[in-house]
């Protein structure tokens, strides 16, 4: 009798642990696809735009629109004007995960090991917009993509279209003479080499620091996109810009691969349902934007040039051999991009 109780014993206590083993799966499986949970997530997302930049409304409005997709347990803070770090550290923490969300120019990625975003950097290789896009949703731009990926980076989106960057100076830069001996905010690679084959001297400054430089003359000449030269008020050094359009880029939004692991599957729809109205409404007003910008800008005093592109372009194309040195992987899409 005894030994029957002990059997009946051990019995009942087998099929409590089973059951608690049971709910304990069911309550682990639905924290990771469902709402039933009810936590709320905080991500950062952190842009180098200026805090009165359309792209960055457009950030905030995407915040907004998130958060009401998931009754609030989805909230994106929205960190403008590199104020998580610089556009290179944003990438490089967004690959080891310490940063949930970065939007910088494609470009940028290239700081991770992916060569072919450098590609967009590459000064007047393309004549608008139109044709980086274009880039981007072909074969070679899909590389970028993968190899993203492989960096613990996704891509949410590569089509944010932003300004073409522009030369700002004290005097007149009318041809590429213009620019010799000339101290220029440079930085990446692509354009440093660029303009040293113009004969101007690249010069590294930091973006907040860009004012302070063009007004002390540690730099003679800026280039940045339109409305980088308006809201820095880099109008109240130089009055001069040259309508270079020397790089035309377009700006990413990008998630850690392990912040995204760590959401919900809904929350995660939420992010990428929202990416459409997202870069409708930056690039519905991009165009009203620059015209903005430039009209502010006159009204500042400043004046604006015509150049000849194919001028500038014929001397920056001596630099291409060398960046495909630096860069082997974007010589065969530097030879596709240049017969087209």
């Amino acid at each position: 009798m005894k030994k029957l109780f002990v059997i009946l014993l051990s019995f009942s206590l087998l099929v409590l642990t089973g059951c608690s083993s049971s709910a304990d799966n069911k309550s682990n499986t639905s924290g990771t696809s469902s709402a039933s949970d009810g936590k709320v997530y905080t991500l950062k997302l952190g842009n180098n735009n200026s805090s009165q930049s359309i792209t960055n409304a457009a950030f905030l409005n995407y915040a907004k629109a998130v958060e009401k997709q998931t009754n609030g347990r989805l909230k994106i803070d929205v960190y403008p004007g590199n104020q998580l770090g610089t556009n290179e550290e944003m990438v490089q923490e967004v690959s080891l995960g310490s940063l949930d969300m970065v939007s910088v120019g494609v470009s940028l990625i290239g700081s991770v090991g992916i060569d072919e975003a450098n590609v967009m950097k590459v000064p007047f290789l393309f004549d608008n917009v139109g044709q980086v896009k274009k880039f981007i949703n072909e074969q070679d731009g899909k590389i970028i993509y993968d190899k993203a990926a492989s960096k613990n980076i996704k891509l949410l989106t590569t089509s944010i279209e932003r300004m073409p960057r522009e030369m700002m100076s004290k005097t007149p830069i009318l041809t590429p003479e213009d620019l010799k001996g000339k101290l220029v905010r440079g930085g990446d690679a692509a354009t440093n080499q660029a303009l040293k084959v113009l004969k101007a001297v690249p010069t590294s400054v930091a973006l907040k620091e860009a004012y302070t430089a063009f007004q002390q003359g540690v730099v003679d000449v800026v280039e940045l996109p339109m409305d980088y030269l308006y809201d820095l008020s880099l109008y109240e050094v130089g009055k001069n810009v040259a309508l270079t359009n020397h790089i035309y880029d377009v700006q990413l939004l990008a998630m850690s691969s392990k912040s995204l692991a760590n959401l919900p599957q809904d929350l995660q729809k939420a992010l990428t349902d929202n990416i459409a109205s997202l870069v409708e409404e930056n690039n519905s007003k991009m165009k009203s934007s620059y015209d903005d910008y430039v009209n502010k800008l006159k009204d500042k005093g400043v004046k604006f040039n015509e150049i000849d592109r194919s001028k500038f372009k014929a001397i920056v194309m001596q630099a291409y051999p060398e960046l495909e040195k630096q860069w082997p992987s974007i010589k065969p899409i530097l030879e596709k991009l240049l017969k087209k």
